[in-house]
């Protein structure tokens, strides 16, 4: 397969598997979060310190639609809004440890479901595809985006269901 046979199967099979994850976490988020919500708070967690210009643009949405989904974090607790030190004219965004502990939390329900899909894929086979997607990651890496490392489970816990 040359370069553009693989460009062309990532553009193909990357946004699918967006999709497709993207579909699990709605369903994992209930009434908690959106998805929207969730990928503010995975973004002050790659971001901690963030402007609310910062995220507008990230989301590129307008200052007050990014607006009104902060204040409904903040008013949820999960994220902390700060006068910048610097420039009291701008806010300082992080995660507050119930942000944090909520958004692990999603993300652990996610690994399981996701885990779950993959059960049936042989143990070498798996081990291949971890190695090509840290291959394609590295691949990407200089595109500006921070890659955000997750601490979840690396082991199946004992079903408590």
């Amino acid at each position: 397969m040359n370069e553009l046979e693989l460009a062309a199967k990532v553009i193909e099979v990357v946004p699918y598997l967006s999709r497709s994850l993207n579909a699990a976490a709605r369903e994992e988020l209930g009434n908690t979060l959106t998805l929207q919500q969730l990928r503010v708070l995975a973004f002050l967690r790659r971001h901690p310190g963030s402007s609310l210009g910062d995220l507008a643009r990230w989301r590129d949405v307008s200052m007050p639609t990014m607006s009104k989904m902060i204040q409904s974090l903040v008013a949820s607790g999960y994220v902390n809004r700060e006068t910048n030190a610097q420039n009291r004219r701008t806010l300082v965004l992080t995660l507050t440890p119930k942000g944090e502990e909520v958004y692990l939390a999603i993300l652990t329900r996610l690994q399981k479901r996701l885990a779950a899909m993959l059960a049936d894929i042989p143990p070498e086979t798996r081990e291949r595809i971890a190695d090509s997607l840290e291959v394609l990651a590295d691949a990407v890496a200089d595109v500006g985006e921070v890659r955000q490392h997750l601490p979840l489970m690396t082991r199946h816990a004992p079903s408590q269901e």
